[in-house]
């Protein structure tokens, strides 16, 4: 190019050329200029035209800010830069740092050009611009001044809604009690004056008037006669065995005389008994009658058995007053830690005496891991930099303006110098071992990234075990105003996090998270956004009950209180729109559904029960026993469907996905190698299809005549030896693999039905265990389901090598209730049981320190399998089942994390048993709809 400039260049041309000078143009703002395709810095520049011209004069151009002063009179004066650094004026004639470089190149002598300043007129959208940024000042003020005044608006009207809701609140819990109540009461008049007993008293009543006339020499010898019952029914224990002898002869002869069925008898003498029971304690039909009642379960958490809460333990606090701070200060001796394992950081503001009572306790409990405390004022302006600077081997620094918890949170840690970061309240006081247990649990569970303590309040009751988030980022404590020492809050878990009164975590991972996020400063959802970060880096979030520290809540905070609703508000909605996706699958329950496979008939049905026999046969042949009693249960939607066909597979898979269900868990029926009723769930996993997950529960009980897998009337027996258990797990291998398979952490999940069937059950549990390991299929998560028996050594799985149990109503606590209707069915003699005091039963049922699933059931008649002596729930309906399994939805979500937010119901097509969440023709899709209402 430039030889080119060169020959068409006349000898006494001059060429004027310029170029970017690389460093100020490129290098220093690291700026690259697309159309460029060339840039020199100044000696290429230079060697480039002197290599092909013999004169050239070398200029910089440069737009600058600054002030001209010139002669008026248009003097011929050149001009002098000055330049201002390290405070004086310095002289250059030179253009400084140059963007671009401008020579003139020629083969001849060149003129001095002298330097030049270009002055533009000013055009006319500058002097638009300077109203325009006048009028946005202007604007700005105003739109500042209206914000203030929505943003009161706004807290007044929050202030006002509060104050309503709380008013209407109040009188809807107060129009809910009392209308309750007058229901209840209506019913109860109801339930007297139409049954049968009122009937049969009032007919007693007539017969005694007609039999025994008031005044009467009959009547006189009747009344003698009661009066005896009443006095020998109180005698003393001399007398005890000859009246209870004379009693019981009566009546065995009143018994034999009265001209009704065995049933109403019964009812009869039930009735006696429950109202006069104390003048029939000697007599042996009493305590029959006494044995058959249902009894009280004696196990801790039985609702049945309220025991009177032991009064609750104050923790042991440091008091303080004024006059003893100064001495108690003086007190302290903090080690002096050069590398301390963890690092305290306490942000405080204000409140003194908060903050010493907190340092003492440290002091009071000092844990065997080294530490150091790092206190930052938050620009206190009580008595707190005075006195805190006086304490010897604390850091303290202070913030010279209030800057908020989360960045003095922040500045802390930035000078913390342990292993561990430990951000602490000031308005707090630890207790023994809190600080030694939360690093333990470090070395006790893996990929530990965020651990919170027990929180207390200063009256002992629980403050916090753990917290939740919902969907819309609103957060429940766990545990609030309970009991600390209930088995549920002291169990070491998952959370989805921990309030920041008490956190530790490591100190590298605070520094590469960065912090608390500054989006939430001052503060307010920092502590759940931390907990989200540390799990999204792949780590987890842990409660320990076993460090325990005292917190008085909000009391910094509470100075404010007219700011903290805005501020929560907003960091909500920061947080929500930040996290929707996790919130979404962090509030999912599972619902796992049992299924039974009992729908298409087999050669062994055939020969017990008749040609073509399957759960339709019974479920067709059900027939009320008494008025009011729902029976037969009929299919709606599905029919009575066969299981071999996949439609119908297909069909059941989508009810179930359409209304929440999660998974089926098929019943598993094998016996030391002989399969039943392995057709359909073959055929799911041949086909790949429906593509709905699923898992396995082996039945291993007995296969009765009576349907209760007893020892009586045995069709096939189950057999326990360590071969057949060994056999199963391979039978059940393919199963396991399939990618549909429900999975707890990785891991597929076997369930087994009865573990008191089990010889040996942790035998069992390495034996299946090692064999998945060996067979590819990898670790596994067992089960059991609380049935029938209790294990001799307690509930706990753990005890027997499982993971965790099922909840498996109506077994272990069902309520008994009296027929209050007229039967139908003269030869029924079965047991009721009310519906709504079973679930109230589960519901409040003391959740144990070990693993458990939650169970619910929708029904339970099994009137089709035994018509005369069937055991009916009575009162269920999908409403009460919606309340059911929406509150232990509520507490798995509680109490549980990820995967094992798990909740069991029994069943799905439990037909036979009244037990189905299948659509019937009585109401639909009505337990469906419920299930997922329950669900949110």
């Amino acid at each position: 190019m430039m030889r080119e400039f060169v020959r068409v260049l006349r000898p006494d041309g001059l060429i004027i050329i310029s170029s970017p000078d690389k460093a100020e143009y490129s290098d220093k703002p690291q700026f690259a200029n697309a159309f460029h395709v060339k840039e020199l810095y100044f000696e290429e520049f230079k060697e480039l035209l002197l290599n092909y011209f013999g004169h050239a004069q070398f200029y910089g151009q440069r737009v600058r800010y600054g002030s001209c002063i010139g002669t008026l009179n248009n003097a011929p004066t050149p001009p002098a830069n000055f330049r201002l650094s390290q405070g004086r004026a310095h002289k250059f004639l030179s253009i400084p740092e140059p963007v671009y470089f401008v020579a003139i190149a020629a083969n001849r002598e060149l003129p001095v050009l002298p330097t030049g300043i270009f002055v533009p007129e000013v055009p006319e959208y500058w002097h638009q611009h300077t109203a325009l940024q006048a009028g946005i000042e202007e604007r700005d003020q105003q739109l500042g001044y209206l914000q203030g005044q929505l943003l009161a608006k706004e807290q007044e009207l929050l202030r006002a809604t509060a104050e309503h809701a709380r008013v209407l609140e109040d009188r809807d819990q107060r129009f809910e009690s009392l209308y309750t109540r007058l229901l209840t009461k209506e019913e109860e008049l109801r339930k007297v004056h139409s049954s049968l007993l009122w009937r049969n008293i009032s007919k007693v009543r007539i017969l005694r008037e007609r039999l025994c006339p008031e005044g009467s020499r009959r009547g006189q010898v009747c009344a003698k006669l009661v009066h005896w019952l009443k006095t020998s029914g109180r005698s003393g224990t001399s007398k005890g065995k000859s009246t209870g002898g004379s009693l019981e002869r009566i009546l065995v002869v009143a018994k034999s005389m009265v001209p009704v069925s065995s049933h109403r008898k019964h009812q009869l003498v039930s009735f006696v008994f429950s109202r006069f029971g104390s003048f029939f304690q000697q007599t042996e039909s009493y305590r029959r009658w006494k044995d058959m009642q249902l009894a009280p379960l004696k196990e801790p958490g039985n609702p049945d058995c309220p025991t009177q809460d032991p009064p609750l333990r104050m923790p042991p606090l440091i008091q303080l007053d004024w006059g003893g701070m100064a001495t108690l200060v003086q007190s302290f001796n903090f080690s002096d830690v050069e590398q301390p394992l963890v690092s305290i950081v306490i942000p405080v503001y204000n409140h003194l005496e908060y903050t010493v009572c907190c340092l003492a306790s440290l002091l009071r409990y000092v844990p065997q891991c080294s530490f150091e405390v790092i206190i930052v004022d938050d620009g206190s302006h009580d008595e707190t930099p005075n006195i805190l600077t006086k304490i010897k081997n604390i850091r303290y620094c202070r913030n010279e303006a209030n800057i908020g918890f989360l960045r003095s949170c922040n500045r802390g840690a930035s000078l913390a110098r342990g292993q561990y970061l430990l951000l602490l309240n000031n308005d707090t006081q630890v207790l023994e071992g809190w600080l030694d247990e939360l690093v333990n649990t470090f070395q006790e569970q893996s990929d530990v990234g965020l651990v919170g303590s027990k929180l207390l309040y200063p009256n002992g009751k629980l403050q916090e075990a753990g917290a939740i988030i919902r969907r819309d980022g609103s957060a429940e404590l766990v545990g609030l105003n309970g009991d600390p020492e209930s088995p549920e809050y002291n169990v070491v878990r998952e959370v989805d996090y921990c309030s920041g009164a008490c956190l530790l975590m490591k100190a590298e991972v605070f520094k590469t998270l960065g912090g608390f996020d500054d989006i939430y400063a001052p503060a307010y959802c920092e502590d759940s956004d931390l907990a989200f970060r540390v799990r999204k880096m792949g780590m987890r979030v842990f409660y320990q009950p076993r460090s325990v520290v005292v917190h008085h809540l909000s009391v910094s905070t509470n100075d404010s209180s007219h700011e903290k609703m805005p501020l929560v508000a907003r960091n909500v909605n920061t947080f929500v729109q930040r996290w929707t996706d996790e919130l979404k699958k962090l509030n999912e329950v599972r619902t796992i559904a049992f299924f039974l496979p009992q729908y298409h008939p087999i050669p062994e049905n055939d020969r017990w029960w008749g040609k073509g026999f399957t759960e339709w046969t019974n479920v067709t042949k059900a027939r009320p026993n008494f008025k009011g009693h729902y029976q037969p249960h009929l299919p709606a939607d599905l029919g009575f469907y066969d299981l071999r066909m996949p439609e119908v597979r297909e069909e059941q898979a989508r009810l179930a996905r359409q209304y929440g269900i999660s998974a089926f868990c098929y019943y598993y029926y094998w016996f030391a190698g002989k399969k039943l009723l392995n057709r359909p769930l073959d055929e799911v996993l041949q086909s790949g299809a429906p593509d709905f997950p699923f898992c396995l529960c082996w039945a291993n009980e007995n296969w009765t005549r009576r349907w209760d897998g007893c020892e009586e009337d045995i069709l096939i027996a189950q057999s326990h030896t360590e071969a057949d258990h060994a056999g199963f797990i391979a039978e059940i291998a393919p199963a396991l693999m399939d990618p549909r398979y429900v999975r707890i952490h990785g891991k597929p999940l076997v369930i087994v039905y009865r573990l008191g069937q089990l010889p040996e059950p942790r035998r069992t549990a390495d034996l299946w265990r090692e064999y998945c390991v060996n067979a590819g299929i990898g670790e596994i998560y067992l089960a059991y389901v609380q049935s029938f028996e209790r294990m001799p050594m307690g509930d706990d799985p753990d005890l027997y090598g499982f993971d965790a149990a099922i909840e498996f109503p109506p077994h272990r606590y069902p309520v008994q209730t009296e027929l209050s209707q007229p039967l139908i069915n003269p030869e029924y003699q079965g047991v009721l049981f009310d519906y709504v005091r079973t679930s109230e039963n589960f519901i409040r049922r003391t959740w144990p320190s070990y693993k458990l699933f939650k169970g619910v059931m929708p029904s339970w008649d099994n009137t089709a399998r035994r018509q005369d002596v069937s055991h009916v729930f009575v009162g269920a309906t999908p409403e009460r089942y919606e309340y059911w399994l929406r509150r232990v939805v509520d507490q798995t979500r509680r109490l549980h994390f990820g995967d094992e937010r798990v909740v069991f119901i029994n069943a799905w097509n439990e037909w036979a048993e009244g037990n189905h969440l299948e659509p019937d023709r009585e109401f639909g899709h009505q337990y469906l709809v419920a299930t997922k209402n329950a669900l949110g």
